[in-house]
Protein backbone atom coordinates (compact mmCIF):
# COMPACT_ATOMS: atom_id res chain seq x y z
CA UNK A 1 0.00 0.00 0.00
CA UNK A 2 1.39 3.38 -0.98
CA UNK A 3 1.07 6.70 0.78
CA UNK A 4 2.92 9.97 1.17
CA UNK A 5 4.07 10.73 -2.38
CA UNK A 6 7.07 12.93 -3.17
CA UNK A 7 8.71 13.66 -6.50
CA UNK A 8 12.25 14.12 -5.15
CA UNK A 9 14.70 12.97 -7.82
CA UNK A 10 18.04 13.15 -6.05
CA UNK A 11 17.33 10.74 -3.19
CA UNK A 12 16.08 7.76 -5.22
CA UNK A 13 18.77 8.37 -7.82
CA UNK A 14 21.48 8.25 -5.18
CA UNK A 15 19.95 5.18 -3.61
CA UNK A 16 19.86 3.33 -6.91
CA UNK A 17 23.46 4.28 -7.57
CA UNK A 18 24.56 3.10 -4.13
CA UNK A 19 22.64 -0.13 -4.55
CA UNK A 20 25.03 -1.21 -7.28
CA UNK A 21 27.57 -1.83 -4.51
CA UNK A 22 25.08 -3.73 -2.32
CA UNK A 23 24.24 -7.41 -2.29
CA UNK A 24 21.01 -7.07 -0.33
CA UNK A 25 17.75 -8.43 -1.71
CA UNK A 26 15.34 -6.31 -3.71
CA UNK A 27 11.63 -6.94 -4.13
CA UNK A 28 9.35 -5.52 -6.80
CA UNK A 29 5.65 -4.95 -6.11
CA UNK A 30 2.93 -4.37 -8.67
CA UNK A 31 -0.80 -4.03 -8.09
CA UNK A 32 -3.16 -5.92 -10.38
CA UNK A 33 -6.93 -6.12 -9.86
CA UNK A 34 -6.38 -4.99 -6.29
CA UNK A 35 -3.85 -7.70 -5.45
CA UNK A 36 -0.30 -6.77 -4.55
CA UNK A 37 1.93 -9.13 -6.52
CA UNK A 38 5.55 -9.28 -5.41
CA UNK A 39 8.67 -11.01 -6.65
CA UNK A 40 12.45 -10.78 -6.17
CA UNK A 41 14.27 -8.97 -8.99
CA UNK A 42 17.89 -8.94 -10.03
CA UNK A 43 19.71 -5.64 -10.43
CA UNK A 44 21.89 -5.84 -13.54
CA UNK A 45 23.01 -2.21 -13.70
CA UNK A 46 22.36 0.94 -11.68
CA UNK A 47 22.86 4.52 -12.80
CA UNK A 48 21.56 7.71 -11.19
CA UNK A 49 18.95 8.18 -13.94
CA UNK A 50 18.20 4.57 -14.86
CA UNK A 51 18.42 1.01 -13.55
CA UNK A 52 18.37 -2.26 -15.48
CA UNK A 53 16.66 -5.16 -13.74
CA UNK A 54 15.53 -8.68 -14.49
CA UNK A 55 12.28 -10.19 -13.24
CA UNK A 56 12.63 -13.64 -11.67
CA UNK A 57 9.01 -14.72 -12.17
CA UNK A 58 8.23 -14.83 -15.90
CA UNK A 59 4.50 -15.18 -15.23
CA UNK A 60 4.36 -11.63 -13.89
CA UNK A 61 6.44 -10.06 -16.67
CA UNK A 62 3.44 -9.01 -18.87
CA UNK A 63 2.03 -7.08 -15.90
CA UNK A 64 5.15 -4.99 -15.38
CA UNK A 65 3.98 -1.94 -17.28
CA UNK A 66 3.68 1.59 -15.99
CA UNK A 67 4.83 2.20 -12.42
CA UNK A 68 6.26 -0.42 -10.06
CA UNK A 69 7.60 -0.19 -6.51
CA UNK A 70 10.97 -1.45 -5.28
CA UNK A 71 11.70 -2.38 -1.66
CA UNK A 72 15.06 -3.19 -0.12
CA UNK A 73 16.76 -3.05 3.24
CA UNK A 74 19.36 -0.94 1.44
CA UNK A 75 16.76 1.80 0.85
CA UNK A 76 15.62 4.23 3.52
CA UNK A 77 12.20 4.24 1.78
CA UNK A 78 10.50 2.55 -1.16
CA UNK A 79 11.34 3.68 -4.69
CA UNK A 80 8.82 3.98 -7.49
CA UNK A 81 9.93 3.89 -11.10
CA UNK A 82 8.39 3.65 -14.55
CA UNK A 83 9.13 0.55 -16.62
CA UNK A 84 10.80 1.18 -19.96
CA UNK A 85 11.70 -1.22 -22.80
CA UNK A 86 10.42 -4.47 -21.34
CA UNK A 87 11.87 -7.63 -22.94
CA UNK A 88 9.18 -10.28 -22.49
CA UNK A 89 11.53 -13.13 -23.40
CA UNK A 90 14.13 -12.73 -20.67
CA UNK A 91 12.28 -10.36 -18.33
CA UNK A 92 14.91 -7.61 -18.56
CA UNK A 93 13.64 -4.06 -18.31
CA UNK A 94 14.77 -0.52 -17.55
CA UNK A 95 13.42 1.54 -14.70
CA UNK A 96 13.47 5.33 -14.84
CA UNK A 97 11.57 8.43 -13.65
CA UNK A 98 12.31 7.61 -10.01
CA UNK A 99 10.31 8.97 -7.12
CA UNK A 100 9.91 8.12 -3.45
CA UNK A 101 6.78 6.81 -1.78
CA UNK A 102 6.08 5.50 1.69
CA UNK A 103 4.90 1.89 1.56
CA UNK A 104 3.29 -0.22 4.26
CA UNK A 105 2.60 -3.93 4.25
CA UNK A 106 -1.12 -4.55 3.91
CA UNK A 107 -2.85 -5.99 6.96
CA UNK A 108 -5.22 -7.99 4.80
CA UNK A 109 -5.31 -9.11 1.19
CA UNK A 110 -7.44 -6.95 -1.07
CA UNK A 111 -9.19 -7.71 -4.37
CA UNK A 112 -11.22 -5.81 -6.92
CA UNK A 113 -14.60 -7.26 -7.94
CA UNK A 114 -14.86 -8.78 -11.40
CA UNK A 115 -18.09 -6.97 -12.20
CA UNK A 116 -19.23 -3.45 -11.23
CA UNK A 117 -20.59 -3.72 -7.70
CA UNK A 118 -22.85 -1.15 -6.12
CA UNK A 119 -23.33 -0.58 -2.41
CA UNK A 120 -26.11 1.04 -0.43
CA UNK A 121 -24.62 3.03 2.43
CA UNK A 122 -27.04 3.84 5.24
CA UNK A 123 -26.54 6.38 7.99
CA UNK A 124 -28.91 8.49 10.09
CA UNK A 125 -31.94 7.18 8.18
CA UNK A 126 -30.43 8.37 4.92
CA UNK A 127 -28.92 6.42 2.03
CA UNK A 128 -26.22 6.87 -0.60
CA UNK A 129 -25.21 4.72 -3.56
CA UNK A 130 -21.53 3.78 -3.85
CA UNK A 131 -19.40 1.82 -6.31
CA UNK A 132 -16.95 -0.73 -4.87
CA UNK A 133 -13.29 -0.31 -5.86
CA UNK A 134 -11.70 -3.04 -3.75
CA UNK A 135 -12.37 -5.02 -0.59
CA UNK A 136 -10.61 -7.01 2.13
CA UNK A 137 -11.81 -8.66 5.32
CA UNK A 138 -11.16 -5.46 7.26
CA UNK A 139 -11.82 -2.64 4.82
CA UNK A 140 -12.96 -1.40 1.44
CA UNK A 141 -12.41 1.44 -1.00
CA UNK A 142 -15.47 2.95 -2.68
CA UNK A 143 -16.37 5.74 -5.07
CA UNK A 144 -19.28 8.11 -4.60
CA UNK A 145 -20.69 11.11 -6.36
CA UNK A 146 -19.79 14.42 -4.78
CA UNK A 147 -23.49 14.88 -4.01
CA UNK A 148 -23.08 12.36 -1.19
CA UNK A 149 -22.36 15.31 1.09
CA UNK A 150 -25.88 16.62 0.49
CA UNK A 151 -27.50 13.42 1.69
CA UNK A 152 -24.97 12.27 4.29
CA UNK A 153 -22.55 14.47 6.21
CA UNK A 154 -19.47 12.38 5.46
CA UNK A 155 -16.63 12.68 7.94
CA UNK A 156 -13.86 10.43 9.32
CA UNK A 157 -15.13 8.31 12.20
CA UNK A 158 -18.73 8.22 10.99
CA UNK A 159 -20.33 4.79 11.57
CA UNK A 160 -22.38 3.44 8.66
CA UNK A 161 -24.15 0.26 7.51
CA UNK A 162 -23.66 -1.34 4.10
CA UNK A 163 -25.77 -3.57 1.87
CA UNK A 164 -24.24 -5.20 -1.23
CA UNK A 165 -23.48 -8.48 -2.97
CA UNK A 166 -20.21 -9.77 -4.46
CA UNK A 167 -20.49 -12.86 -6.64
CA UNK A 168 -22.71 -15.27 -4.67
CA UNK A 169 -22.13 -13.60 -1.32
CA UNK A 170 -24.78 -11.13 -0.10
CA UNK A 171 -24.02 -8.76 2.76
CA UNK A 172 -26.73 -6.96 4.70
CA UNK A 173 -26.24 -4.43 7.45
CA UNK A 174 -22.44 -4.80 7.41
CA UNK A 175 -21.09 -2.28 9.88
CA UNK A 176 -18.32 0.08 8.84
CA UNK A 177 -16.57 3.30 9.78
CA UNK A 178 -15.36 6.00 7.39
CA UNK A 179 -11.58 6.42 7.62
CA UNK A 180 -11.06 9.10 4.96
CA UNK A 181 -12.50 10.73 1.89
CA UNK A 182 -11.02 12.89 -0.83
CA UNK A 183 -11.93 14.23 -4.24
CA UNK A 184 -10.54 12.21 -7.17
CA UNK A 185 -12.40 13.90 -10.00
CA UNK A 186 -14.61 16.85 -10.72
CA UNK A 187 -17.63 15.06 -9.28
CA UNK A 188 -16.25 11.89 -7.68
CA UNK A 189 -15.19 11.19 -4.10
CA UNK A 190 -13.15 8.23 -2.92
CA UNK A 191 -13.90 6.87 0.53
CA UNK A 192 -11.95 4.40 2.64
CA UNK A 193 -13.92 2.37 5.17
CA UNK A 194 -12.95 0.10 8.02
CA UNK A 195 -15.25 -2.93 8.21
CA UNK A 196 -16.57 -4.67 11.31
CA UNK A 197 -18.13 -7.87 9.97
CA UNK A 198 -19.93 -10.41 12.13
CA UNK A 199 -18.38 -13.89 12.36
CA UNK A 200 -20.64 -15.13 9.56
CA UNK A 201 -19.92 -12.08 7.40
CA UNK A 202 -16.18 -12.45 7.93
CA UNK A 203 -16.29 -16.09 6.79
CA UNK A 204 -18.16 -15.01 3.66
CA UNK A 205 -15.61 -12.26 3.01
CA UNK A 206 -12.74 -14.72 3.42
CA UNK A 207 -14.38 -17.18 1.02
CA UNK A 208 -15.06 -14.51 -1.58
CA UNK A 209 -11.57 -13.02 -1.37
CA UNK A 210 -9.96 -16.46 -1.71
CA UNK A 211 -12.17 -17.21 -4.72
CA UNK A 212 -11.50 -13.85 -6.36
CA UNK A 213 -7.77 -14.08 -5.65
CA UNK A 214 -7.54 -17.38 -7.49
CA UNK A 215 -9.60 -15.93 -10.34
CA UNK A 216 -7.13 -13.03 -10.63
CA UNK A 217 -4.12 -15.36 -10.53
CA UNK A 218 -5.72 -17.47 -13.28
CA UNK A 219 -6.07 -14.28 -15.32
CA UNK A 220 -2.36 -13.53 -14.75
CA UNK A 221 -1.45 -16.99 -16.07
CA UNK A 222 -3.72 -16.51 -19.07
CA UNK A 223 -2.13 -13.15 -19.92
CA UNK A 224 1.31 -14.76 -19.74
CA UNK A 225 0.24 -17.64 -22.00
CA UNK A 226 -1.16 -15.21 -24.55
CA UNK A 227 2.18 -13.37 -24.61
CA UNK A 228 3.92 -16.63 -25.47
CA UNK A 229 1.60 -17.50 -28.34
CA UNK A 230 3.10 -16.85 -31.81
CA UNK A 231 1.47 -14.02 -33.72
CA UNK A 232 -0.85 -14.89 -36.56
CA UNK A 233 -0.12 -14.26 -40.20
CA UNK A 234 -1.67 -10.81 -40.00
CA UNK A 235 1.36 -9.67 -37.92
CA UNK A 236 3.91 -10.88 -40.44
CA UNK A 237 3.47 -8.09 -42.97
CA UNK A 238 2.78 -5.04 -40.82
Amino acid sequence: MLSGFTTSFEEPSILMGDYAQSDRSMTLTKQFRGLELSQPVRLLEARPERATLQATNPTLVPLLEGSVTLHSQAFSTSIVGRVKNMNYTDGIFHLADFSVQDWKQRQSERVQPKEPTYITLRCRQKEARLCLEDISTIGMGVFAGSDIHRSIRVQPGLMVHLDFQVFLYPFENLEGRILYYHRVGQSVEKLGLRLYPSSKQRRSLEQYIAFRRQEILDEVSQIYSQRLEPHGIEYQYF
